[in-house]
């Protein structure tokens, strides 16, 4: 994850998690994955971009269900991109913001699906830099 604080990304997974603590879905709730390689997306379909994969025993914080799909808190595993114009760096790895409702995409580029938004001088970690793009 490219934020230094936990930042809350509402994105989505097939349903391969159980409620560690409860039978019943009360949300939010930490969840096991049950299932090998099961694909964190962007959206609630698997046209939607893999942003990673997540492994069996694995936990995950589930915030809500749509259908038959869970919308879950971004794990750090996950790859999300900053355009580079709405950054100021602040040393080699380290950036702040300096937009209002800058998009944070599952992709370099204006065509992948927004994940949610950071605001000016929100920090954020800089892991690589490609083509104009932060992830």
């Amino acid at each position: 994850m490219m934020l230094l604080r936990r930042f809350t990304v509402f994105l989505i997974f097939l349903f391969f998690c159980s409620p560690l603590y409860a039978q019943q879905e009360f949300f939010p709730f930490l969840a096991e994955v049950t299932a090998q390689n099961v694909h964190v997306r962007s959206g609630q379909s698997a046209n939607f971009e893999s942003l990673c994969r997540l492994t069996k025993g694995e936990e995950i914080v589930v915030l809500e269900k749509q259908y038959s799909w869970y919308k879950v808190q971004l794990p750090l595993s996950a790859k999300s991109f900053v355009h580079s114009k709405f950054v100021k760096l602040l040393n080699n790895n380290k950036g702040e913001i300096s937009g209002n409702r800058v998009n944070v995409r599952a992709g370099m580029g204006i065509n992948y699906s927004i994940l949610g938004q950071l605001n000016k001088g929100d920090n954020i970690t800089i892991l690589k830099s490609m083509n104009d793009w932060y992830q």
